[in-house]
């Protein structure tokens, strides 16, 4: 399998720790996207949307980190990271959505401060942004206590990881004033789960 990424965005977080999770991050050809070198581009043709994570599996392209962790779960027999349980399958991909959502507003954060010249950047914009992650980690973090899955987290546990991390890598929100019940969730994640230390977000 060939896994085409960048070290910085937590949707390949997502997809590598997944892949540590299942067993599979040593099947895994990683090719690096530099995004300011025509090269870099040039690896993405096969993705018309230019974007990574991308997954290169049995000769077809898997396009979306959730659907490579899907994949990745089916894989592994399924049921591993995305539980079988119809109620408890959808109480998981729900939150796992509403955390997807944060993760993209965290994104657009990172996009409207780098992208534009510092005079042009809407500061209305920046903070709606930053509301909607704030709202959602109260509602997580409400119902969020220890972290209890051991090395098998469901991809909303996955992605909450990743999610915190990338808070803190670009410095975006200080979520432990607004959810501090998550830190010590994290502290038990970081503890149990494989490769999150190897896969922790990088420039």
């Amino acid at each position: 399998m060939q896994l085409f990424y960048t070290t910085a965005s937590p949707y390949v977080r997502k997809v590598m720790l997944s892949a540590h999770v299942l067993g599979f991050a040593d099947d895994l050809t990683l090719e690096t996207v530099d995004w300011a070198s025509p090269d870099g581009i040039a690896k993405l043709a096969l993705n018309p949307l230019a974007k990574v994570p991308a997954l290169i599996a049995d000769g077809k392209l898997i396009a979306d980190s959730r659907v490579i962790m899907e994949y990745f779960d089916l894989r592994a027999g399924g049921g591993k990271i995305i539980p079988n349980d119809p109620e408890t399958r959808i109480d998981v991909l729900s939150q796992a959505a509403l955390i997807e959502g944060m993760i993209d507003a965290s994104i657009l954060i990172v996009y409207e401060t780098r992208l534009r010249p510092e005079n042009m950047v809407m500061d209305s914009i920046m903070q709606r942004y930053r509301d909607k992650i704030i709202r959602g980690l109260g509602m997580v973090g409400a119902a969020t206590t220890s972290y209890d899955n051991g090395a098998l987290p469901t991809v909303a546990d996955i992605a909450l990881a990743a999610l915190l991390d990338y808070l803190d890598f670009r410095n975006i929100v200080a979520w432990r004033d607004h959810a501090p019940h998550l830190a010590d969730w994290m502290a038990g994640f970081a503890a149990a789960v494989p490769g999150y230390q190897d896969t922790m977000p990088k420039a």
